[in-house]
């Protein structure tokens, strides 16, 4: 664990500078807690108060501002930023991190009451000493990878209704490495835009097909049902990949915590706008779904896998059916008539803001009967074939998404007609 050093504000974090200097030479763990003024208080002449933001440069590993205490704030903001400062402050290169505290005064005698509201979420952790948010580094070339992640499979074999979530995944390899997951435990899934799987093709001559995969393409537009939202009794979730599009789904996640929240990403980054995870595991995919391919879980036919598999089913036929009854040209209409057009070989690019959540809503899983040779040798086990699917969704600015577009076609090295097929998705969606 790293020391820790509170200060008040002004001058006196200024004076820890030697320190964090030599902390940072030597990779020494270093937690900094600096009191600051609020923000109407800075560069206005008010005492005690200079400017503290990125205060000691490039000598920290990590540096976050928090907003001032307030009720419209929850509290587990402030714990995964903790445990995301301690997390970069002992992995490699340790060093010193710097978290900067605003407060306003004075805090003993506040003039409302607040709200308690801003506690909601912190059952688990109020209940036992562990962090909020467990990090676990996953070494590539560790020999017990599955020692590495005992708490998490434990967790897994507890759960009897989890939930499998297709975030933002980058490679073919991640890909496979996610069905192999989510034939590996038999949970439902639901997988997001860039994934890569929304816009599945499944080979439908392999036999028993509904069992080896549970996708829950249309959760999104279930959740318009309040009947549905209470038939979502979830008690663990593994996150594979950054980043879900649906605000539906990230919002039911949210309302619905706390319970066992596992998200796999190789960076050591936080993609958890919602303050849930209660397990971040730095490691790609296929590490982390290697390590529990060597363990047995229990398979066992739940009513609500089956109930969420059938709902979905219906909603993906009262989409068609609305589709097909209005005939026109609409956002819903381009985006389901969109998986026609594409085939398995495709990659697909698509714009900020509605573009990519049409797709999302309204892409169709589609299948065929007629699977090809090839890809019944390579893929016996695992009856589907991927689609490359991108988006600009760091910042979602609209700038440079032509030159992404143009760059993500080059760079996939599809068919020759695939990139005159991104530049016309991109027009029909925008404009």
């Amino acid at each position: 664990m790293p020391a820790v050093v509170i200060t008040s504000s002004g001058t006196a974090v200024s004076n820890l500078l030697p320190a964090v200097v030599e902390a940072s030479q030597d990779f020494v763990p270093l937690l900094l807690l600096t009191a600051d003024r609020p923000p109407e208080l800075l560069d206005c002449g008010a005492n005690q108060a200079i400017d503290q933001v990125n205060h000691f440069g490039v000598f920290v590993r990590y540096f976050f501002n928090l907003p001032a205490p307030a009720d419209q704030v929850p509290a587990k903001m402030v714990l995964t930023t903790l445990d995301s400062a301690i997390h970069r402050a002992t992995t490699s290169p340790c060093g010193p991190v710097h978290i900067n505290c605003p407060f306003r005064e004075p805090l003993e005698s506040s003039p409302h009451e607040w709200r308690s509201s801003c506690l909601k979420g912190l059952e688990l952790w109020m209940n036992n000493a562990e962090p909020f948010t467990k990090y676990i580094h996953m070494q590539p070339s560790c020999i017990d990878a599955v020692g590495e992640t005992m708490e998490v499979i434990g967790l897994i074999q507890k759960a009897k209704n989890g939930l499998i979530l297709f975030g933002a995944i980058h490679t073919e390899d991640e890909m496979w490495a996610a069905l192999l997951l989510a034939k590996h435990l038999c949970w439902p899934v639901f997988a997001d835009i860039l994934s890569g799987l929304r816009l599945k093709k499944i080979l439908t001559s392999f036999p028993d097909i509904e069992r080896k995969f549970i996708f829950i393409d249309n959760l999104d537009h279930a959740l318009l049902s309040d009947s549905v939202k209470g038939l979502l009794e979830i008690d663990v979730v593994i996150q594979l990949g950054s980043r879900i599009t649906s605000k539906r789904v990230c919002k039911i996640l949210e309302e619905h915590a706390p319970f066992p929240y596992i998200m796999v990403d190789k960076h050591p980054l936080r993609h958890d706008p919602s303050h849930i995870v209660t397990h971040r595991i730095q490691a790609t995919i296929v590490n982390f779904v290697g390590s529990l391919l060597k363990v047995e879980f229990p398979h066992i036919e739940r009513i609500w896998s089956t109930s969420l598999q059938l709902l979905s089913k219906m909603v993906e036929w009262e989409i068609l059916f609305q589709i097909n009854a209005e005939c026109s040209l609409t956002e819903p209409f381009v985006a389901h008539m969109l998986s026609d057009a594409l085939y398995s070989e495709s990659a697909l690019f698509l714009g900020n803001s509605m573009p990519i959540r049409d797709v999302d809503m309204y892409g169709l899983g589609w299948s065929t009967s007629n699977p090809s040779v090839e890809s019944i040798m390579l893929n016996s086990d695992l009856p589907v074939n991927l689609m490359r699917v991108a988006a600009n969704r760091g910042a979602s600015g609209i700038d440079g998404l032509l030159s992404t577009a143009i760059g993500f076609a080059v760079g996939s090295n599809k068919r020759e007609n695939f990139g005159l097929k991104v530049r016309l998705m991109f027009c029909d969606m925008v404009v």
